[in-house]
């Protein structure tokens, strides 16, 4: 048997996946997310690694992880995969999706006549269209870009990027694409080259809207914020504040349950409600500085 990829698994809950996920990405080659049961808010993370990588490393990497997330970070058991089941199981996993007007695939599918492509490796939950959230703000973009052509935007906590590049390739709209974490902008810099998106799209390190070039490349008209509920509460001073007069801000990462939270600190700042989308628990708004 072809050794392909070391393989562990752990279980996530919600709140926590994003950044779980994010810290494993440093080192694994793709993650595979889905829910550990129908109704339990929790999903099962599949780390696949490198098989030269050592046992200790890959055990470090999901140490690192779970600390990280407050979660258990017992040693995990590492099985391996042959090279054959690794090739199905990805394309079996992350077929092509799409959202909105757009085409998000891990292989070499077509697109269909309409569609714009977006070429996106498979494995990143928050990255490829298939995490709720992801899905929801395309839509959204989708149909706001059907009336407004936007000319300046924002991607915060960009991951993947793959917000950013729907965008730039949909109209051409120049991105500054912003992320703490260093592994995520590798990622997004090479989702950028693979896309031809590299010209319109600057992918950075940063500390949110304290990053220096966030307020010189302001004010926006456009900002994605796909984060989770408490930055997004704890930044919306400063989001508001780079976003122009009738400039539109597309916000998810949110739970139903959070939603109110969400709005009412948005609205305080002279922002309101123009669209909604929810898929699951998750909720992703449109909201248009009014004020």
């Amino acid at each position: 048997m072809t050794q392909a990829a070391k393989k562990v698994q752990m279980n996530v809950p919600d709140q926590h996946l994003h950044l779980f996920e994010d810290m494993v990405l440093g080192l694994a080659t793709a993650t595979d997310i889905g829910k550990a049961s129908k109704d339990a808010a929790q999903w099962v993370v599949t780390a696949f690694f490198d098989p030269r990588i050592d046992d200790a490393d890959v055990q470090n990497c999901m140490k690192e992880a779970a600390d990280s997330c407050g979660l258990n970070s017992e040693e995990h058991n590492i099985t391996i995969v042959s090279d054959e089941d690794w090739q199905s199981k990805m394309r079996e996993d992350f077929p092509p999706l799409e959202a909105g007007d757009f085409f998000i695939h891990s292989f070499d599918e077509a697109a269909p006549e309409g569609k714009i492509s977006l070429h996106i490796p498979a494995g990143m939950a928050f990255g490829t269209g298939e995490h709720s959230t992801t899905y929801g703000c395309l839509v959204l973009y989708s149909d706001l870009s059907q009336k407004t052509t936007f000319k300046n935007g924002l991607d915060m906590g960009c991951g993947s990027g793959i917000l950013a590049l729907g965008a730039t390739k949909k109209q051409n709209t120049p991105f500054l694409a912003v992320d703490i974490d260093a592994p995520s902008i590798d990622i997004c810099k090479e989702n950028m080259e693979n896309n031809a998106a590299s010209s319109t799209v600057i992918s950075m390190v940063g500390n949110g809207f304290n990053t220096a070039e966030v307020s010189k490349s302001a004010p926006y008209d456009l900002i994605f914020a796909n984060i989770l509920a408490s930055p997004l509460l704890q930044m919306a001073d400063g989001l508001v504040n780079v976003l122009e007069k009738n400039g539109v801000a597309i916000l998810s990462g949110f739970l139903t349950h959070q939603e109110e939270a969400i709005i009412n600190a948005y609205t305080a700042l002279g922002m309101e409600v123009t669209a909604r989308e929810q898929r699951e628990e998750w909720v992703a708004l449109a909201m248009t500085k009014v004020g």
